[in-house]
């Protein structure tokens, strides 16, 4: 029993797609996590010393292409910094400090019944969310949180009618 050509060459075709659909997805997924360790290493040497403990005022749900993000209006207690700003696609970051008023992505999906937010203070490396009577609702470490998600750079100044200068 001889196996004809024609069948010989799509199975050949066939191996030859499969080899190539497993590479492509091996790579993409080496360079997905090359990514996060790039970003965690660029936002661990940025907020390796910050901290941030405020009130969360207002949560503000911003539409982008149909797409909802909420933004944390936080008024601060204590921070070490007093003023900063970046907003940056390559490294997912956003996050906004001018006077005495923080702004950062608010991707927590019980965002009304967020009181307070303590970043690096009580819980090293960690962003620690509070409900009343600083009951801890949600941790998670600094460097997979402030993402971008579906944020545009305009996005950061809705709550600029809140500062004083």
């Amino acid at each position: 029993m001889s196996i004809k050509s024609e069948y010989l060459g799509c199975l050949l075709f066939m191996i030859l797609v499969l080899i190539t659909i497993s590479s492509s997805i091996i790579c993409h997924v080496k360079k997905a996590q090359d990514r996060l360790e790039e970003r965690k290493v660029f936002v661990d040497t940025l907020l390796a010393d910050f901290t941030l403990y405020g009130e969360i005022v207002e949560v503000i749900t911003v539409e982008t292409s149909g797409r909802r993000s909420r933004l944390w209006y936080i008024e601060i207690i204590e921070s070490s910094k007093d003023s900063f700003y970046i907003f940056s696609r390559k490294h997912d970051m956003v996050l906004k400090i001018q006077n005495n008023l923080a702004v950062v992505d608010g991707s927590a999906s019980d965002s009304d019944r967020l009181k307070f937010i303590d970043i690096n203070i009580n819980y090293p490396g960690m962003v620690t969310l509070y409900v009343d009577k600083l009951e801890i609702i949600r941790q998670r470490p600094m460097n997979v949180s402030f993402g971008t998600m579906f944020l545009l750079e305009r996005d950061m100044k809705i709550c600029d009618h809140h500062i004083v200068d």
